[in-house]
């Protein structure tokens, strides 16, 4: 499957340490393997799912939507810390 990072996204990963960045890698590997590893979140209209993670005693989400049958769009990454203050959907 085809990974797509939105701008929030991509903003995240460019301010993190290379460490929390391949653990990142990792886990969007994961999603990819299986799309239904995170938590569908409890908006019906959006259709958005939440993984969860932890790193270095830390947790973390990764946000993310499908585009047909192939293609993952990343919405947001971060710390659990008003992480759904940070994005609207």
């Amino acid at each position: 499957m085809e990974i797509i990072l939105l701008r929030q996204a991509k903003k995240f990963l460019d301010k993190c340490n290379v460490v929390l960045q391949k653990r990142i890698f990792q886990e969007l590997e994961n999603i990819s393997k299986n799309p239904f590893l995170g938590k569908r979140l409890k908006n019906k209209s959006v259709k958005a799912f939440s993984h969860k993670f932890t790193f270095q005693r830390v947790s973390y989400r990764i946000t993310y939507k499908f585009e047909g049958n192939r293609i993952i769009i990343v919405i947001a990454i971060g710390s659990r810390e008003n992480f759904y203050k940070s994005f609207y959907l």
